[in-house]
């Protein structure tokens, strides 16, 4: 059974870029916690237990392999990143049971509603013309840590607006049996009926 499609949106190559860029600048950060902060952790560490004379043998050559390595790793991933940014603009498409991206080979990623708890509503700082949906995913590790940003498409450039993908997604859902739930910062916590 094909799944229905309620609404599909292509942002502009100017703000494919700009969120091409708002993740580089995301890999470097943490490139630079990881080389920072877990190098001087790693150093205050190994000093604390030389101190107390319970340094074992061949720690200090491991722990900052492991850290040369992950720095190494996640450099590779910033360069590949850059390197990777897709000719064309994705497709963001809404389904009854999820959120597809389109590349211009065909589906890249499916966002289903059911490992949604959350979604709300962003403005980027830098650049308030830009928005973003944002999922938060059911995953303890997941929703700590990481949201996934879907660009919305700005006005100037496209035919769909805001209010229509907002329309669509309450339908999407409702058709889905969940139900919404706001919370005081503006978000949505969403809930499958029965539950």
């Amino acid at each position: 059974m094909a799944r229905q499609e309620y609404i599909a949106w292509q942002v502009s190559p100017s703000r494919q870029r700009h969120e091409w860029m708002r993740r580089r600048r995301a890999i470097i950060a943490v490139r630079i916690r990881v080389a920072l902060i877990g190098h001087a952790l790693f150093f205050l560490i190994c000093g604390g237990l030389k101190l107390i004379g319970a340094l074992p043998g061949g720690l200090f050559s491991i722990g900052c392999g492991s850290l040369g390595f992950a720095s190494a790793g996640l450099f590779l991933y910033e360069w590949m990143h850059v390197k990777l940014m897709p000719r064309t603009p994705p497709v963001f498409v809404l389904r009854d049971n999820g959120l597809t991206e389109y590349s211009a080979d065909g589906p890249r990623a499916h966002w289903d509603w059911e490992r949604t708890t959350q979604l709300s509503i962003e403005t980027d700082r830098g650049r308030p013309a830009y928005r973003s949906l944002v999922l938060a995913m059911n995953e303890p590790l997941l929703r700590k840590h990481f949201n996934f940003y879907f660009p919305l498409p700005d006005e100037k450039s496209s035919d769909v607006d805001e209010h229509q993908i907002v329309a669509a997604l309450s339908e999407a859902l409702e058709a889905n049996q969940f139900k919404w739930k706001a919370r005081a910062d503006g978000a949505i916590v969403i809930e499958k009926y029965g539950i």
